[in-house]
């Protein structure tokens, strides 16, 4: 889809075609499943099935597992890809199966006796589809009409000549009316002049015999038949009933594959009898079955929001009024569990991209983009919970709550609630008290005065009644490493060149935090004979890593990596060989913030007088790693003063400097490095931290900027910092410079007027 000249976009939610485009992690189950039908070798049939609930992605599944096969080339597997959905009726069900099994059989085979077996093929279909109609209709006057089209010498479906079946059609039905045996018609007709063009072969031969012939040519395939079978859920049950008679009828002839894709319990009930259940109708006809994986709900979510972003971003207008807090506690608290499956997440995205450009106005977006998005959850997935709220504006946009409405209210309300999915219900519950905060009083919440009125019209909050109608007069495991992976990641422990690129290619994929966490487990399971080329791995990649957690009982990857070093090395019992190592792969490193961590926790276990067997290394090495570290800052920051600018960890590498250097020289440094504007914007956004704190009933933590001015003076007098900033213009730096100026200015502001600086950034 393109973007920018688009009012919006529309997804037709349909399956994906190609293994490239897989974005649930199902690519490695559909080449898998595509290797074992590849390579099966069996001479009799075989029957997979694919289970799995409608939405969920089996025809995706499918279409992955038949891209791969095509992929593999030679030796491949011939497909017929039948769709029994598209075919009306019983009689078209059974025609178009066998047209579809003839049509594979002839191009895996193209020679003659191929054409004559694919033909072969058609005729026992012929007389399988005309057989319960044919042979039970017939009369007595059966062997003088057989002679009748005997004398005629039909060859029409052999031959497949379409002037020489029209013309017998013509006459077998003219016989047909002429001697009046029979009373069904014209397709009766069609049907006989199909079944009689082998009827000199038939003479001698039963239909079991010429079934037994038929095992024996296709036995002859070089490259079996894949008959693939999807929708079989949205069959009738007389149409889901004769197509798996149909399989279980077909089911034992060589070189034949079914792959049978449907919703297991759907298919069980329409299979239902009175002297089997379905479920083990089922069990006589699949011999293999498989369940889809189940998709990860964060990869379907890094869709969903991926999407978000998409259609808020193209307009700026939306995102003025997009507060991320309430966004979190939103989508965490009522609206995920409707983003179980991509159908969905795309269904949602495609009408919210073309509600949302309805509301953009040439100045502002007309409605909160928060709440459109609340009620387009709500419209799509619980229409008539969002019927019930259009209808009842005076109870929802109330801004005036009085105790002598709430019982009033309250019915209103559990009416509401009461129409949506009963699975669903507390989490519809949850929209509306979020979403309308005017009747959260009535379900347990707060109350809210008119005087938050003025709040919500400014944000355009459905909950106020002069924006209502907006609304409705418009009349969609997280990221995760393999196991092969982490093993390539242990075995590569003795190469450091291989290892530091596994962890860089990582890193690129976004999954250095996922591969340290699961490496965690494995730190003392590596060969400690790999040590100098292990440490000095991570070591080269630490100073790019994130920094921040991803919650706040969560371990960043920092610090799984301290760890993993830690208790790595602790393998080896002599505390002067582990600082060896250490030392050792400190001066191979191009990275300084791992071991600057190591170093100063190793100091800090001394001054805390921690048991002696907890230290990693010797009291002689530990100052032997100091001077060390501070020999290649001093280093890098005079010859190579850009490599400190890039350093994400810049300010810990000057604290452990100015710990264990001559602060004099730290300093000065400092002063020289922070005459450069660029330079000092740098040092400034470094020493800015990013907090994070949960408001009462928040799911989702708030986010302010500060900078701790004790922190600055450490390097440099704030006086001149602030003179040097005197001279740039703030509004030509980016966002993140912005913030920084902005907290160190809000800092000194304060600490001029007596005050913490523990306060939260204006927004503006």
């Amino acid at each position: 889809m393109e973007s920018g000249s688009d009012i919006h976009r529309f997804s037709a939610d349909r399956p994906i075609k190609l293994l490239d485009d897989d974005l649930l992690g199902r690519r490695s189950f559909s080449e898998s499943l595509a290797k074992a039908l590849q390579t099966w070798k069996g001479r009799d049939s075989l029957v997979i099935a694919l289970y799995g609930v409608w939405g969920c992605g089996k025809s995706s599944v499918k279409n992955m597992a038949i891209d791969a096969m095509r992929q593999f080339g030679s030796g491949s597997l011939e497909i017929v890809e039948f769709n029994p959905w598209q075919w009306a009726g019983q009689k078209g069900l059974l025609e178009a199966f066998f047209k579809e099994v003839a049509v594979a059989l002839g191009k895996a085979d193209k020679s003659r006796a191929g054409k004559k077996r694919a033909n072969k093929w058609r005729f026992y279909g012929a007389l399988l589809k005309t057989g319960s109609t044919l042979f039970s209709g017939l009369s007595t006057g059966l062997p003088w009409l057989l002679l009748i089209v005997s004398a005629l010498g039909l060859g029409a479906f052999l031959y497949e000549a379409h002037w020489f079946q029209t013309l017998s059609a013509i006459i077998l039905f003219i016989c047909l009316v002429g001697t009046g045996l029979f009373k069904w018609g014209g397709k009766l007709s069609e049907q006989l002049a199909n079944l009689f063009s082998f009827y000199s072969e038939m003479q001698t031969k039963s239909l079991e015999e010429i079934k037994n012939e038929l095992k024996k040519e296709i036995a002859d395939l070089e490259n079996p038949v894949l008959v693939v079978i999807d929708d079989i859920d949205r069959l009738s049950k007389e149409e889901t009933r004769l197509l798996m008679q149909l399989v279980k009828a077909n089911a034992d002839f060589p070189n034949i594959v079914y792959l049978l894709i449907f919703q297991r319990d759907i298919v069980e009930k329409n299979l239902e009898s009175s002297n089997l259940s379905g479920k083990e109708y089922l069990e006589k006809i699949v011999q293999v079955p498989f369940d889809i994986p189940q998709a990860d709900q964060i990869k379907i979510e890094r869709v969903l929001f991926s999407g978000l972003d998409r259609i808020l971003e193209e307009d700026k207008k939306v995102l003025q009024r997009f507060d991320q807090t309430r966004w979190g506690n939103l989508f965490f608290g009522g609206l995920r569990p409707y983003f179980r499956t991509l159908r969905n997440t795309y269904r949602f995205l495609s009408t919210l991209s073309f509600h949302i450009s309805l509301l953009k106005g040439d100045i502002a977006f007309e409605v909160n983009p928060i709440d459109i998005i609340a009620l387009e959850v709500l419209r799509l997935f619980e229409p008539n919970v969002y019927a019930a709220i259009a209808q009842n504006k005076t109870i929802l946009a109330n801004i005036y709550q009085r105790d002598e409405h709430r019982e009033e209210a309250k019915d209103a309300v559990n009416s509401i609630i009461e129409r949506a999915s009963g699975e669903y219900k507390e989490y519809v519950q949850e929209i509306i008290k979020q979403v309308f905060p005017t009747i959260e009083w009535v379900l347990g919440g707060s109350g809210y005065g008119s005087g938050f009125s003025e709040k919500w019209i400014q944000d355009l909050r459905v909950c106020h009644p002069d924006v209502f109608s907006r609304y409705f007069q418009l009349t969609i495991p997280e990221r995760d490493l393999s196991q092969s992976e982490l093993e390539d990641i242990i075995s590569k422990s003795k190469d450091r060149k291989l290892l530091r690129d596994k962890f860089l290619a990582l890193q690129e994929r976004e999954l250095i935090d996922v591969a340290l966490n699961r490496l965690d487990p494995y730190k003392e399971k590596i060969p400690i004979k790999n040590a100098l080329s292990f440490v000095t791995a991570l070591l080269d990649i630490a100073d790019n890593l994130p920094t921040d957690k991803a919650g706040f009982f969560d371990i960043g990857p920092h610090t799984h990596a301290s760890r993993i070093v830690y208790w790595y090395l602790k393998q080896e019992s002599d505390p002067e060989k582990r600082g060896k190592i250490l030392y050792d792969s400190l001066s191979m490193s191009e990275g300084l913030s791992l071991g600057a961590s190591l170093i100063l926790t190793e100091e800090q276990r001394r001054e805390k007088k921690r048991n002696p067997e907890d230290y990693l290394v010797s009291d002689n090495q530990l100052e032997k790693l100091k001077e060390l570290f501070v020999s290649k800052v001093q280093h890098l920051a005079t010859e190579t003063p850009q490599w400190m600018v890039d350093n994400q960890d810049l300010v810990g590498i000057l604290y452990r400097w100015l710990r264990w250097g001559d602060p004099k020289k730290v300093k000065k440094w400092i002063d020289e490095f922070t005459k450069v504007e660029n330079n000092l914007l740098v040092f400034l956004t470094r020493m800015t931290r990013e907090v994070k704190s949960h408001g009462l009933g928040d799911h989702v933590y708030r986010i302010r900027y500060e900078i701790d001015l004790k922190n600055v003076e450490d390097f440099i007098p704030l006086e001149t910092v602030m003179q040097r900033l005197s001279s740039i213009n703030a509004d030509k730096v980016e966002d993140e410079e912005k913030r920084a100026i902005k907290a160190f200015e809000k800092a000194v502001r304060l600490r001029e007027e007596g005050k913490s600086g523990d306060f939260p950034l204006d927004d503006d």
